[in-house]
């Protein structure tokens, strides 16, 4: 139930569907001025959320902490767990397909290729409705294995679909005797993977990845005036990780 819920609270948290509202809001009232006002906020948030300026401020505050951990990173714990959501099964193509977060695969992939951790967990069932029996951890381990990549040391978690699973599937997968892991997942949601991974009994090091905004700004015309669909997703990102960290707080995940 909570996992319909959560894909549901995704949906009516898109910045395009707030817009969406607001327009078929206009088009429902009789009154003249509401209309317009209904009209004008729509515009408004087309301007302010799709704005690459505010996004991209509001975005390093939220990844500078862990922008810095990554330029600190010399020496990493024997096992490094890999959280889910950066691939996808193309059904068409029939094949795995990635994702832009694929940065958090990756980055580790580079570290256990070459010997710098010695076991490797992908934790990550099916994070849809639809496709229950797709496993992302499984797509993975065939993608590693059909390009003869190293698997020795891989384990694959396959019944979690959200970041409280992840850790309660993993420990249940690899234990805690040695508590100590190398989290790896997108610099936006860290901040609540490694609560929810220390309620679990880990003593998770943060190793962050696809970072999202830009610490060193180069801002133009465009950035500063022209709205980007591209900064609603980043919006929606945002403030599906503040939401999400609230939901944890009132479930008892943190």
């Amino acid at each position: 139930m909570f996992f319909v819920f959560s894909k549901i609270l995704n949906f009516l948290l898109n910045p395009f569907f707030w817009i969406l509202v607001l327009l078929l809001w206009s088009l429902a009232t009789k009154n003249l001025i509401k209309r317009k006002r209904l009209i004008f906020s729509a515009i408004i948030l087309v301007f302010v959320l799709g704005n690459g300026v505010i996004v991209n401020e509001v975005g390093v505050l939220t990844e500078k902490k862990w922008r810095n951990i990554a330029k600190e990173h010399t020496k990493y714990p024997d096992t490094a767990v890999l959280l889910g959501g950066f691939c996808f099964k193309d059904e068409d193509l029939n094949r795995t397909s990635f994702a832009e977060s694929s940065d958090r695969f990756l980055q580790i992939l580079k570290l256990f290729q070459s010997g710098q951790i010695s076991t490797l967990v992908i934790s990550g069932g099916s994070g849809s409705l639809t496709k229950p029996n797709v496993k992302e951890s499984k797509l993975v381990e065939e993608y590693l294995k059909e390009g003869q990549f190293r698997t020795q040391g891989l384990f694959i978690e396959t019944k979690s679909k959200n970041t409280f699973e992840n850790a309660q599937y993993t420990k249940e997968l690899i234990g805690i005797n040695n508590p100590k892991i190398l989290l790896v997942t997108s610099a936006f949601h860290m901040g609540r993977a490694m609560k929810v991974f220390r309620k679990a009994g880990f003593e998770p090091e943060p190793f962050p990845t696809h970072f999202l905004f830009e610490p060193i700004r180069n801002y133009n015309i465009d950035t500063v005036i022209i709205p980007n669909a591209r900064n609603f997703q980043k919006w929606e990102l945002l403030i599906k990780e503040w939401l999400g960290t609230l939901v944890y707080k009132l479930q008892g995940y943190l």
